[in-house]
């Protein structure tokens, strides 16, 4: 489980100037359909290297059920993952425009203050005359 776990790291962190570039759906796809390449391939060595033996009696019914079983995991933990940055990111992304509504809207209402200062200053003075 760790080295397909730190292989699909790899490969993403090796992509990452591609990745960039992608929209959030061909994204998620790309990273998805890593996941499960990765998965088939580590899951094929894994009964490959497997004491062939055991698993001779039912060979093709546990190869079809082992690869499906890994496969469908690694789909749906790659989905959970997924999603699980997707609102991270989500979140950071509206407290950050909402810091620059903060923002903008104190630096309008500080020059509406300074408006309002400068006419009551005109009034006062227009009175004096």
């Amino acid at each position: 489980m760790m080295s397909l776990t730190l292989s699909v790291i790899l490969v993403l962190i090796i992509s990452q100037n591609f990745l960039s570039t992608l929209a959030p759906k061909a994204l998620t796809t790309f990273c998805i359909s890593i996941s499960l390449i990765i998965t088939y391939a580590l899951s094929v060595f894994a009964v490959w290297n497997a004491n062939m033996q055991l698993i001779a009696a039912h060979k093709s019914m546990f190869w079809n059920f082992f690869l499906i079983r890994n496969c469908l995991i690694s789909a749906i933990v790659s989905a959970v993952i997924l999603r699980y940055f997707y609102v991270q990111h989500q979140w950071k992304s509206n407290i950050q425009t909402e810091a620059r509504f903060v923002v903008t809207f104190r630096c309008l209402d500080d020059k509406l203050e300074i408006s309002r200062r400068h006419v009551a200053e005109v009034r006062k003075f227009l009175k004096v005359k």
